[in-house]
């Protein structure tokens, strides 16, 4: 028969981190040959979806349980799941269910301008360096880069002497001009793998300049459904090495807003940013100046 003789039912989540979940139901069918598990970032199943499929064990009888474990998933960010029993030439209805993963841990820029990015006492919980320092880095980490010490605003420079590496956000706020540069002479590639909210945040006022001819820093996104905002302004040359790169991941959306400026003094048709027409958006407003060419 095309009809499925029952539903999943008893949809449960197990094992919760900041990147990943186990999703537990019940069979409730007695001729299911699998599952059809779908996930995706909305409830309308339309956003970054993902299909995957769990073969039936019990085809003929009901009340087994089975799994599905969800890896690689962004931190602080809620999925929705789908779940439906599978015959040939057909499927059941399906329970839904949804669930967030854990937040990453916030860590503040408190060490001094000039310092090293990878020592612990430079970063702590809290704004004001009365909270706790990192004791292991995370790929789910939010860093906040607000000033130097614990004043903040003013000029920053950062030398990342971590080699490529993923955290969850970057954010640089609160009237910040920040310098960084690799403390080698290879290009450091900072992965964003996403988080709750915009995922890498240049906030108006602020700046970020990468304008290091031999010790670049990049910028790259993984994971599906991260966002960045880029409403302050953000300074490249040097190196074409000096790049935020927003075609990574899955349904990444790059925001320059009405409010934000890039100027990139790189000779290459890459300039200092790529992207294209699906996840980079340039607000009415927002202004671009290569080699002293101006679109608006």
């Amino acid at each position: 028969p095309n009809t499925v003789s029952g539903d999943v039912t008893n949809l449960t989540f197990t094992g919760l981190t900041t990147n990943g979940t186990t999703l537990n139901w019940t069979d409730n069918a007695s001729n299911e040959v699998s599952f059809l598990v779908t996930r995706a970032t909305d409830a309308a199943f339309t956003q970054n979806v993902v299909n995957s499929s769990v073969a039936s064990t019990t085809s003929a009888g009901i009340g087994t349980d089975y799994v599905s474990v969800q890896t690689g998933l962004s931190a602080g960010t809620i999925y929705y799941y789908k779940i439906a029993a599978v015959i040939e030439g057909g499927l059941s209805t399906g329970i839904t269910g949804n669930q967030s993963t854990l937040n990453g841990a916030t860590y503040y820029w408190t060490g001094a301008t000039g310092e090293l990015w990878n020592t612990f006492a430079n970063w702590n919980t809290a704004a004001d360096g009365t909270g706790s320092v990192p004791t292991a880095w995370a790929t789910s980490d939010v860093h906040v880069i607000d000033g130097s010490g614990i004043t903040p605003g003013g000029d920053l420079s950062i030398s990342v002497d971590r080699t490529s590496f993923t955290l969850g956000q970057i954010k640089i706020i609160s009237n910040t001009n920040l310098s960084l540069a690799s403390s080698a002479t290879a290009t450091r590639t900072i992965t964003i793998s996403g988080g709750q909210s915009d995922d890498f945040v240049l906030e108006a006022g602020s700046n970020l300049n990468l304008t290091s001819a031999t010790n670049a820093i990049a910028f790259a996104f993984t994971g599906s459904g991260n966002t960045g905002t880029l409403a302050g302004t953000y300074v490249a040359s040097g190196s074409t090495s000096n790049n935020i790169s927003t075609i990574g991941g899955t349904g990444t959306l790059f925001t320059v807003t009405s409010s934000g400026n890039i100027t990139s003094n790189l000779n290459s048709s890459s300039a200092c940013i790529t992207g294209n027409a699906t996840n980079l958006l340039f607000q009415n407003g927002s202004n671009y100046t290569q080699s002293n060419n101006t679109t608006v």
